[in-house]
């Protein structure tokens, strides 16, 4: 078994795990590319490829693969899965481009297959218990099946990400901004770093054939991982650049659902107070059914339910008193938009106390459907009652107005 590597934490190994874990969300996403066919099929391939080295990489599973396959197996396995990944990223661009290139890069993988891994599985390394991108290159036949094995890979693989990176660049000069070409801006910028990755990959194999006492081989190594996670998680984000879009795009929103509910709640349970039926109370069954409400469906919900609220207040209040409250916070310098919230906060406080009060409501059919103030869809109506519910909580310019326009003259002066 090998030990930990430096940038792992208690085996739990985030430079391999991370890129890992979201190519295959991205893999399992895009699914459906399969039955497609063409380029999109090539694409999901290669990610898949991609997948594998990353997850054959993690350390608990390398040590795990080392110690029943040996460094020799361990090194086939992984850089199969190198070789195979470019071997589509290849054959992706042939379709992209239009080249008629696939039996030769059929047949170029298989050389490649063949040259990185025959030589590795005839001969025996030097230390049984370390990987062979552990220890320093010798001057025995383990030691040149090593260096054949890694010209090989990284010859196919360096091809590959160029290829890729200079693809990426010309094409997203000419897609319009958007989606299109941020996605292939962070793959190109991952096949780039991966390039990085291959320079330090060789510096690796130099420092190997000149340091044979491995001293910098640890740093070499560290430097390498880090270009190859990087490399793995731009070509990933790009490869699931909507969706992850999209997902973002959906937890922002509920964020700012659950936001919103909170900010409302002060409201709605006066409101509830007020009139109790207005609260929309699914039965069981509905429940079961339907599944839980989403938090912009329950606000969506909330936001029915104050309205419902403030319409049963409608006939306690008089139906001029928001334009005289208007009219006089303009009168002190508010701005009108503020003025128009201060005076729906007065005329919800009006209304509570002369219900409160045991007055009778007004018949008055105009009074009753007159409309309130709000938004033309649910953000804007948010929006609007969220301010309504700080004005009327804490704004000092409605304790003024409220003072000004409800209370009697003996309790102001006092």
């Amino acid at each position: 078994m090998i030990a930990p590597q430096p940038w792992t934490v208690a085996w739990v190994d985030p430079i391999h795990s991370v890129p890992a874990l979201l190519l295959l969300a991205v893999l399992a996403y895009r699914l459906p590319a399969l039955s497609e066919g063409g380029a999109a099929r090539s694409l999901w391939l290669a990610l898949l490829a991609l997948a594998g080295g990353a997850v054959f990489n993690i350390t608990p599973i390398a040590s795990v693969v080392l110690a029943t396959m040996g460094p020799s197996g361990q090194a086939v396995l992984v850089a199969s899965c190198s070789v195979l990944a470019s071997a589509f990223v290849l054959r992706l661009l042939a379709q992209t481009t239009g080249t008629r290139n696939g039996r030769t890069v059929t047949w170029l993988t298989a050389v490649v297959l063949l040259a990185m891994s025959v030589p590795l599985m005839v001969t025996t390394p030097a230390s049984p218990r370390l990987s062979l991108t552990q220890q320093p290159l010798e001057p025995t036949a383990a030691g040149a099946a090593w260096l054949v094995h890694s010209v090989a890979v990284l010859s196919l693989l360096g091809w590959a990400l160029l290829a890729g990176a200079l693809l990426c660049r010309r094409y997203s000069r000419q897609a319009a901004p958007g989606p299109l070409r941020t996605r292939l801006y962070l793959i190109g910028l991952g096949c780039l770093t991966g390039c990085g990755f291959l320079v330090a990959r060789v510096a690796v194999l130099v420092i190997g054939l000149v340091d044979p006492a491995g001293q910098w081989a640890a740093v070499g190594l560290t430097v390498r991982n880090v270009f190859l996670a990087g490399a793995l998680l731009l070509i990933a984000t790009g490869a699931g650049w909507p969706q992850l879009v999209g997902a973002l795009s959906a937890a922002s929103t509920e964020v700012a659902s659950a936001r919103s509910l909170l900010r409302l709640r002060r409201l709605w349970r006066l409101m509830v107070g007020v009139a109790p039926g207005i609260a929309l109370t699914p039965s069981p069954v509905i429940r079961l059914l339907s599944g839980p409400l989403s938090l912009r469906e329950r606000l969506y919900r909330r936001v029915m339910e104050i309205r419902d609220g403030l319409m049963a207040l409608s006939p306690y209040a008089d139906v001029d008193l928001r334009e005289d409250v208007t009219a006089s916070a303009v009168a002190l310098g508010s701005p009108a938009a503020t003025a128009e919230v201060v005076a729906e906060a007065v005329w919800i406080t009006a209304a509570l106390r002369a219900k409160d009060a045991g007055l009778d409501p007004s018949n008055d059919v105009e009074v009753i459907s007159t409309a309130h103030r709000g938004g033309a869809d649910l953000g804007a109506e948010v929006a609007w009652l969220v301010q309504v519910a700080r004005a009327h909580a804490r704004w000092p310019l409605t304790r003024r107005m409220v003072a000004e326009h409800l209370d009697d003259p003996v309790e102001r002066a006092a």
